[in-house]
Parts: structure tokens; sequence; C-alpha cells
């Protein structure tokens, strides 16, 4: 019961920030729909570029594990698309600074936080 409190009460501060930070939320979204963008266009652009056996960056073995996992048959290769794995690239190099963007955005947006 206690559980279900919080989460109700997390939820409502939840909806109650984002109404007062809407546009700084706004903003956030933009700038993280663009990392998206970013990360799937560079994985995209080097699955375009890649030469077997030859791994240049980390975007590159990804594509090398993809068609390994297709060429073996393995589960894994249907869900190896090009959204998933530039998904992974988001996750690896704009997620760790996610809490900055947040906090950057906050500043710019002039929001007392």
């Amino acid at each position: 019961m206690a559980e279900n409190g919080k989460k109700f009460g997390f939820l409502f501060l939840s909806l109650f920030a984002k109404k007062i930070f809407k546009k700084s939320f706004e903003i956030l979204l933009s700038d993280v729909r663009k990392f998206i963008t970013f990360s799937r266009d560079k994985y995209t652009l080097t699955a375009k570029q890649y030469e077997e056996d030859t791994i240049n960056s980390f975007t590159d073995s990804l594509v090398a594990a993809k068609n390994k996992a297709i060429a073996e048959g393995k589960e894994s290769g249907p869900y190896l698309t090009e959204a998933n794995l530039g998904m992974v690239l988001f996750d690896l190099f704009f997620g760790m600074c996610f809490e900055n963007i947040i906090i950057i955005n906050l500043t710019v947006s002039g929001s007392n936080f």
C-alpha cells in the first residue's frame, strides 16, 4: 500500500513539474530528439560504409555484430535494426550526459531549480 502511495506521489509531482517547467521540457525533448536522430544517422552512415573485417570505430563493431548474428541465425538477429542499434549509440554516448542536458536546459531557460 505504501509503495502505491509513493508511486502516486511521484506521478503527481512529475505532472506538476511538467506544467511548471513546460518550456524547459519542450526544449529538452527537442534536444533529445536531435541527439537520437544524430545517433541513428551515424549508425546508418557507418553501416553503408562498412567494410568486412575492418573495425575502425565502435559503430563498426555494432555493424559487424549485427552481420554475424544474422549470418549465424541467432534469435537476436531480427531485433538488431538500424533504429535499435542507433539507440544503442545514443545510450552509450549521450545517456551518461543526459542529466547534464537537463541542467543546461533548465539554466538556459532561466528556470530556478
